[in-house]
């Protein structure tokens, strides 16, 4: 009874005592430089120097001149940069119910580190927490620090995974990357072959092992005996010894675990290169980042990728503009001007038809349109495209809308002049005077339905050829942030016939400022759409063929002010243009684009012909600026030929290329008949 009484009174006085007498010893300061303590969990301070013990629960503080190094009782070392904070959450073995647990997390600044043993056996027993991600480990050596924005890391021996709220990547081991970057929890993890600037450079191998050995708990030593730790300064932690330890993922080839055995890596000097399909013979290409490129294609993404664009008209059937037709027209007399609104979608014009125009249905569709182009205005003299337009067929009003979805609605209202009630019964708005609105249902594919054929992204040296990586909006700044794995890669087919064409000078230096080529795949040699980042088998088959166009993309300080490029009536030279359509050969090609860069809006005109054989297209587009990027709302206009007319829809989009003393625009196109009988596609430049 004594004893037991005994036991409960000393439970009960270890209870009463501070925080920070009862947490456990996990460690020893084997270094420390400058203003550094540490705070236990009731947030008290004290001071650290060499020898200092470490405990469960402390938070190590550096100050802006401070470093520290710290031992690990499970030989684990961590340095921790200057200006951090790094709380010590759990750190410990298997205690009775307690399992096996590293946690801490870093508050502010870095740290480098070699893990010791604890998590070796259980690798979801190490963890460190971030605002930005979480980090594991699989191996050893490895770096951490948050900057004002981002979390940098770097693994210079072994892996460790990050995962935060958006997905997870692995680096080092297997990952063909040693380095990340990730801006936020909610931010994709980017992962990266070079060195971000934030991190140091690999720790010395040398220093570490001479650490390791240091005999810190030994009794202290004469001051004529040597110092076990002398020398190991923090500063030797980051001198630069890139010629000492290079990063642990330089080449794929000696990423990869020899025998699947995490501690030993399989390193082969000189190793050659694999591409995808030998690699896949070799190892399990489920465990890399993305199987679709070799780590040479990743090097280039991530180090100077080329920007450009392919023009893949795939999709030549489903363009039509919206119709809506009215009643038939009955001519009629006004006493004044009548005025109403035209709706579509989310544009709304508001149109004036004169006294005089009353009687004649032509007349009415002219004042109509004229209402319509004095709001749009020009850009350079160039009218901007509108996007409703009004001609009579057959006695009736005919709206064309380019601009909307499927099954959106024309409305017709506010209508307002003398004799508006006879003018509305005119244009089949009504029947009567008490219903005097129209609302027209089209309930047909609009051309914004349609995927254009201009697609952007990177294009980077295949085997064959070269290959697109597109991402998410075609944003040609996606890799700006280090690589990142994309949406798909445009692969052409090997038996293919592929074309080099004539390089294009914009800047006037004698230079090729655009590299352009046509890959002509076909049903028997199909392209393919590689989808998947983890299954290369997992691809579309493209039976078409396509341009590519590779050039760099114009510097924001010569995207200024109102800049026309091209001129509708002047033909271009055949080395400035590529195209091809299923009405025959094209022999001529023209174009214009007049650019506003203030607003980011643009407006443009597209000729092709075969005069020989009495083909014209003829389409006019308007669209916006992102960037050096241009898109295009909507493409309409008309073909001529000898056996009738088609309406025509259709984008024309580009890159902005050279510089202010040298600018042009490459663009790409692809159009389609609305009656789904021809199409035509292909690619110019047009300079300023």
């Amino acid at each position: 009874m004594t004893i037991r009484l005994w036991h409960l009174c000393l439970a009960g006085l270890l209870m009463a005592l501070p925080a920070t007498q009862v947490m456990a010893n996990i460690g020893t300061i084997i270094i420390a430089k400058g203003e550094v303590y540490a705070l236990d969990t009731a947030q008290k301070s004290r001071a650290l120097e060499r020898r200092s013990a470490v405990l469960e629960g402390d938070t190590l503080v550096t100050g802006a001149n401070g470093e520290i190094q710290v031992r690990f009782n499970d030989n684990a070392i961590l340095a921790l940069r200057a200006g951090s904070r790094l709380k010590i959450s759990e750190y410990h073995g298997a205690l009775n119910d307690r399992p096996e647990q590293v946690l801490m997390e870093l508050l502010s600044g870095g740290f480098r580190t070699i893990t010791g043993t604890l998590g070796k056996s259980d690798k979801e027993a190490y963890q460190i927490r971030t605002p930005k991600a979480s980090i594991g480990i699989r191996g050893t050596n490895y770096e951490a620090v948050l900057t004002g924005a981002d979390l940098v890391i770097g693994v210079y021996q072994g892996g460790i995974r990050l995962e935060n709220e958006l997905g997870s990547l692995n680096l080092g081991l297997d990952s063909p990357f040693s380095f990340a970057q990730v801006a936020g929890p909610q931010a994709p993890i980017q992962g990266q072959l070079e060195a971000p600037k934030a991190l140091s450079t690999p720790l010395s191998t040398l220093a570490l092992t001479a650490i390791d050995k240091a005999k810190d708990d030994a009794p202290e030593q004469p001051a004529s005996s040597p110092d076990p730790d002398a020398g190991l300064l923090i500063e030797s932690l980051f001198d630069d010894l890139t010629d000492d330890l290079e990063p642990a993922t330089t080449l794929l080839a000696e990423a990869l675990p020899a025998a699947n055995d995490d501690a030993q890596l399989a390193r082969q000097e000189d190793a050659p290169e694999l591409d995808v399909n030998e690699f896949s013979a070799q190892f399990d290409l489920a465990a890399l980042q993305d199987v679709r490129l070799t780590q040479t294609q990743i090097r280039d993404l991530s180090e100077n990728p080329n920007v450009g664009f392919v023009v893949l008209n795939d999709q030549t059937t489903g363009y039509s503009t919206a119709r809506y037709s009215l009643a038939p027209f009955l001519a009629t007399t006004l006493s004044e001007d009548v005025s109403f609104d035209i709706s579509l979608g989310t544009l709304t014009f508001a149109v004036t038809v004169s006294q005089s125009s009353a009687g004649n249905i032509n007349a009415v569709a002219s004042d109509i349109n004229a209402s319509i182009q004095s709001v749009l205005g020009q850009i350079d003299g160039v009218p901007i495209a509108a996007p409703i337009v009004v001609s009579q067929e057959a006695g009736k009003l005919i709206f064309d809308g380019v601009s909307g979805d499927s099954g959106e609605f024309l409305v017709i209202t506010n209508l307002s002049g003398g004799d508006v009630q006879t003018f509305a019964a005119s244009l089949g708005l009504c029947s009567n005077a008490s219903n005097c609105t129209g609302t027209y249902d089209n309930g047909g594919v609009t051309i914004g339905q349609v995927k254009h054929a201009t697609r952007f992204g990177y294009l980077i040296e295949g085997e064959a050829g070269p290959e697109l990586v597109s991402f998410n909006n075609e944003q040609i700044g996606a890799l700006q942030g280090g690589f990142a794995s994309p949406v798909s890669i445009l692969r052409g087919n090997p038996n293919a016939t592929r074309v080099d064409f004539i390089g294009v000078d914009v800047n006037g230096d004698g230079g090729s400022d655009i590299d352009w080529g046509e890959w002509n795949n076909s049903a028997a040699n199909p392209a393919l759409l590689l989808k998947d980042a983890k299954n290369i088998e997992n691809a579309d088959t493209v039976a078409a063929p396509f341009y590519y166009v590779s050039a760099m993309p114009a510097p924001a300080a010569s995207r200024v002010g109102i800049k026309t490029f091209g001129d509708s009536s002047v033909e271009l030279d055949t080395a400035q243009w590529h195209a091809n359509a299923s009405t025959g050969q094209i022999l001529t090609l023209s174009a214009q684009l007049a650019v506003n860069f203030g607003t980011a809006e643009a407006v443009g005109s597209l000729s092709l012909a075969n005069a020989a054989d009495g083909t014209f297209w003829d389409v006019s587009y308007v669209g916006q600026l992102r960037g050096a990027q241009f898109f295009s709302d909507y493409g309409y206009g008309t073909l001529e030929t000898a056996t009738g007319n088609h309406s025509v829809a259709g984008q024309v989009d580009g890159l902005f290329t050279g510089s202010a003393t040298g600018m042009g625009f490459v663009g790409g196109f692809g159009l389609q008949t609305t009656d789904d009988v021809h199409n035509a596609q292909g690619v110019f430049v047009i300079k300023n």
